[in-house]
């Protein structure tokens, strides 16, 4: 009776480590956590602390990003990204409001929309337009974390695929 209490609470204490391990509840909550503690995650620069990249970061976009980082520490900015992820441009910023939306969601994988607005906070024209980002969650089967498995800038312009066609050094 005492190893099955003991085993009980073995596993009660392993499922609260994993699901303690989340930066968020769901896929949006993921995605606004994203964006609003690592918004630079794609970039070598990161201004932000960057501890929890295992926590919301799919193993094989980690992996890519890896590659990247490793590359922009050597060849200073010259690698596959050369625009803001969320933009997909060198100059502008997002502007509020900012909203997201769940676009699409299955038990294993979501789609999460990020409405802005895309300009230069510090002069009146060309005005801002309404611009929007896609980021794809996939659940981790062994933490059941959401985590981002892409991000689609307002251009189009897919992180993954940015990465993936580049012929790194």
């Amino acid at each position: 009776m005492r190893i099955r209490y003991l085993f009980i609470i073995g596993l009660s204490a392993l499922a609260w480590r994993a699901s303690a391990t989340c930066v968020a509840d769901g896929p949006l909550d993921t995605a606004r956590w994203i964006y609003a503690n690592q918004p630079g995650f794609a970039s070598y620069e990161l201004p932000q602390s960057f501890r929890y990249e295992e926590r919301f970061l799919s193993p094989e976009l980690l992996d890519l990003l890896e590659t990247e980082w490793k590359c922009q520490g050597i060849e200073e900015g010259i690698c596959a990204l050369e625009s803001d992820s969320w933009t997909n441009a060198q100059d502008g910023e997002v502007l509020p409001p900012i909203a997201f939306d769940l676009v699409s969601t299955t038990a294993s994988q979501a789609t999460v929309r990020m409405s802005f607005r895309f300009g230069w906070s510090d002069v009146n024209t060309p005005k801002p337009v309404a611009a929007q980002a896609t980021l794809s969650l996939a659940k981790d089967a062994t933490s059941s974390c959401w985590l981002l498995v892409d991000l689609v800038g307002r251009e189009g312009r897919s992180l993954v695929k940015q990465i993936q066609s580049y012929r790194y050094p």
